[in-house]
């Protein structure tokens, strides 16, 4: 891995879905896998093709500005192309397996919390 390469790759693992820290998890996007494709040649020209994590996805646009934002900043980037695709749908496989870790913990704890919440409503 070039020099570049390995700066474009810690850029985009600097970038979180906003969907996540919302809920209080923040994953990149690396680790999401929301990276559908990344080519970085010795010219400088970096193509990010991004997928969304439904087709439905409303912020989108936001994490392809980051994106944008993020890799113009690096020096040695000549040129930069970011897209998304819809080729293919995005699952939980995607993840990392530290992100699918974090993700199924989450939810252990939301479904804790919420059998709690019931379990008081009902003493009362």
């Amino acid at each position: 891995m070039s020099a570049l390469s390995h700066r474009v790759q810690e850029a985009l693992e600097g970038i979180f879905d906003p969907c996540s820290v919302a809920v209080g998890m923040p994953l990149d996007i690396v680790s999401m896998g929301l990276i559908a494709r990344l080519a970085v040649d010795d010219e400088g020209r970096v193509a990010v093709t991004l997928l969304p994590t439904s087709p439905s996805c409303t912020l989108i646009a936001s994490i392809m500005e980051a994106v944008e934002k993020r890799l113009s900043e690096i020096a040695g980037v000549s040129s930069l192309e970011v897209t998304l695709t819809n080729e293919t749908l995005w699952t939980e496989a995607l993840m990392s397996d530290g992100a699918r870790d974090a993700l199924a913990n989450r939810r252990v704890r939301a479904r804790s919390s919420l059998a709690e919440e019931i379990a008081a409503t009902d003493n009362h």
